[in-house]
């Protein structure tokens, strides 16, 4: 079920990236990485704009009935954008077309 919900977390933002919702298409959106540093040096070169859809835990676990259990989980996205002029234009994007992280969340 995790599982599920996180591609569908990916989906969504694909499927209103590729209609033109956003003005960008993403290049990157995958699960996290168990090990995010690895997974990173591994790469041959950042695709960016990026995504990535998290589990981030679960708390309230409650027994429903025999067998089944109902709990309230929390789930993250981490975005990425690339821009080289400054700090302020990777979050919040520069000229028309250039994408900030902030975008990337919506």
């Amino acid at each position: 079920m995790i599982g599920l919900v996180e591609n569908a977390m990916l989906a969504r933002l694909k499927a209103f990236s590729d209609a033109g919702g956003l003005g960008y298409t993403y290049r990157t959106l995958e699960s996290w990485p168990v090990n995010f540093d690895e997974y990173l040096s591994s790469l041959q070169g950042q695709q960016y704009p990026c995504a990535w859809s998290a589990f981030a835990g679960a708390h309230n676990i409650d027994r429903v009935s025999r067998g089944r259990w109902r709990a309230h989980c929390a789930f993250g996205l981490v975005v990425a954008a690339k821009n080289v002029r400054n700090e302020s234009s990777r979050r919040l994007g520069g000229a028309p077309g250039e994408v900030g992280s902030y975008q990337l969340a919506i």
